[in-house]
Order: C-alpha cells, then sequence, then structure tokens
C-alpha cells in the first residue's frame, strides 16, 4: 500500500469534527431519552393501577431504556428505534394538552424531543443510504 493510498482512505478534519459532534449530540440524546424513561418508569411503580394505563407506561419505559442503550452503537437501527420511541412521545403529549393532567416537564420535554426526531431521522436516513452502498 502506497502513501497516497493511507492517506486518501483517512477522513478529513472536517470528517472527524462531524463524527465528535455527532457522539455528542447522541449522547445527549441518550441521556434524556433515559431520564425519561427511567421518569416514567418510576411514575408507573409510585402511582397506584386502577385499571389504567400503567402496563403499557411500563412496557414503553422499557423500551425507552433499551433503545437508548442501543443508541450507543453505530448503525441506523438503534437510530430508527430511537426516532420512533422519540416520535410516540411527541405524539402522545401533544394528543393529550388539551384539558390535561401533564405537568410542565413533560411539555418541555416534548418541544425539545422535536429536535432530536428530526436529527435522528436525518443521521438514521444518511447512514441507511451508506449501509446500503457498503451492502
Amino acid at each position: 500500500m502506497t502513501k497516497d493510498q493511507r492517506t486518501a482512505r483517512r477522513p478529513s478534519w472536517v470528517a472527524r469534527e462531524l463524527a465528535g459532534a455527532d457522539r455528542a449530540i447522541l449522547l445527549v440524546i441518550i441521556l434524556e431519552q433515559i431520564f425519561v424513561s427511567v421518569s416514567l418508569l418510576w411514575m408507573a411503580a409510585m402511582v397506584p393501577y386502577k385499571g389504567g394505563a400503567y402496563p403499557w407506561v411500563v412496557l414503553y419505559s422499557l423500551w425507552g431504556i433499551c433503545s437508548g442503550v442501543s443508541l450507543c452503537f453505530s448503525g441506523p437501527l438503534p437510530r430508527i428505534g430511537a426516532f420512533l420511541w422519540h416520535a410516540v412521545f411527541i405524539i402522545y403529549v401533544l394528543t393529550h394538552l388539551e384539558g390535561s393532567t401533564l405537568k410542565d416537564w413533560t411539555v418541555q420535554w416534548a418541544l425539545y424531543d422535536i429536535l432530536a426526531v428530526f436529527y435522528l431521522a436525518v443521521t438514521a436516513f444518511l447512514k441507511l443510504r451508506s449501509w446500503k452502498k457498503t451492502v
């Protein structure tokens, strides 16, 4: 292998910086997703069950924890799973705003999640596109 071939395969400094920024943004999304999931799990454990939807909240929380941990790995599939988790959270919060008993923090997290959904959708699409080129 010649020197030209080795330098041609090295990513440029811009690509390294973008990869670092991607990891930092993903770390924020992972921490937020696990925090919300654990909070929902804690809420489901502390509120008495009276025939409501608490088993669904527990399943949703467990999905969020698993999806958040899977975001630590590269590839488009963990990002798609996290995208779906955040989209379900946003849809739930936005459909229950009218006369809601939702706390302010859930609405604030949902507004933040709009940015997370956009970022996860774009990066999952880009990773899926580059993944299909290599397969």
